[in-house]
């Protein structure tokens, strides 16, 4: 049953995309199940070469399961799903308010924030971003560019449809880069590009958008394994840069169209070898107050070679199960870090 929330949502999209634009896009979380398909192919594949590496075997279990044995020890993987952390660790890190006041107990930068009080004054400094303050998936719920009040209530909306706690985060420069550690060692980091399309000079940017997914869809997962979602960080991603899904871009004009990197695309991640060792170090202890001994340690910061006290970056979240693709899956795909190889050695070492 949608709520009056919901309708909010739906009609302020509605809106910017034009009715026959959104009946177009109906179809678009079966065509997101179908790329979602792509994964276990991409991560048997990802496990086969870690074992080959590490000298283990490989035996499917069915379901997605794999089961890998090495000198008699054994573990079990599920595509990103690896037996490495507690329960409890990987519960505390799904509640993005705690692991904020833990981090900045423990003197790590965080973006200023708040959950049930005003954010009116956060509003007034310039750009919010708002989230479900439990976690979600692929950015489920995240809306940023939120730069007025009434667009701070319809991407409230939207982030109740995941639970009834709410985020509000002031939005912080920076491009954005996901560390993975594993137990306080960093394996690799990714700069993750913001989703964005390409004018030629004919098409509107929503046609361009459709035309990205079904490439996506084409390419089985080996250009990314979620489809651009023309939502409200779409819609309020354009209005901040002055545009609407209906507008042209010039031949060659580079548009960013979401602020949720999780929607990208291969091509706009890439592995990135030097950062500087106070970063690391404040990246792996994001991880050690959480508990967890593999996290993905999201960061937004305008330069790797310096610390986030430094630079004025912060971290925006501390993920459990990380998702082992996004380091697969970039640019350049000869120099992309083998990240299962060390982790595989850590399970049945």
């Amino acid at each position: 049953m949608k709520t009056l929330g919901d309708l909010r949502v739906r009609a302020e999209v509605v809106r910017a995309l034009g009715p026959r634009v959104a009946w177009r896009f109906r179809s678009l979380n079966a065509e997101a199940e179908r790329l979602r398909g792509a994964r276990e192919p991409i991560y048997r594949r990802l496990w086969d070469e870690a074992a080959s590496e590490v000298g283990a075997t490989v035996r499917d279990l069915g379901s997605g399961f794999l089961e890998l044995r090495l000198e008699g020890r054994a573990t079990r993987v599920r595509q990103e799903l690896v037996d490495i952390d507690s329960q409890a660790a990987i519960t505390l890190s799904f509640d993005k308010t705690l692991v904020h006041r833990l981090l900045t107990a423990e003197g790590l930068s965080v973006p200023e924030h708040v959950e049930a009080g005003d954010a009116d004054a956060l509003l007034r400094e310039g750009a919010v971003v708002v989230k479900p303050a439990d976690g979600t998936g692929i950015g489920a719920g995240v809306t940023g560019s939120v730069r007025t009040a009434g667009q701070l209530a319809v991407a409230r909306a939207a982030a109740r449809r995941y639970g009834p706690r709410v985020l509000v985060e002031r939005a912080v420069p920076g491009e954005v880069y996901r560390f993975l550690l594993l137990d306080g060692q960093l394996l690799d980091v990714v700069r993750r590009g913001r989703p964005a399309v390409t004018g030629d000079g004919r098409s509107t940017i929503v046609e361009l958008v459709a035309q990205e997914n079904r490439r996506r869809l084409e390419a089985a997962g080996e250009d990314g394994l979620s489809l651009v979602r023309p939502d409200l960080d779409f819609v309020y991603t354009l209005q901040a840069a002055g545009r609407s899904p209906r507008s042209v871009p010039a031949d060659g004009e580079r548009v960013a169209v979401k602020t949720v990197t999780n929607q990208n695309r291969a091509g706009e991640n890439a592995t990135v070898r030097d950062t500087s060792p106070e970063l690391a170090a404040e990246a792996a202890a994001a991880a050690r107050v959480v508990g967890l001994r593999l996290a993905g340690v999201d960061v937004i910061a305008p330069t790797l070679d310096r610390s986030l006290a430094e630079s004025g970056g912060v971290v925006l979240e501390v993920n459990c199960t990380p998702g082992l693709h996004h380091h697969y899956l970039v640019a350049d795909r000869e120099g992309a870090t083998r990240v299962a190889v060390p982790i595989l050695r850590a399970l049945v070492g």
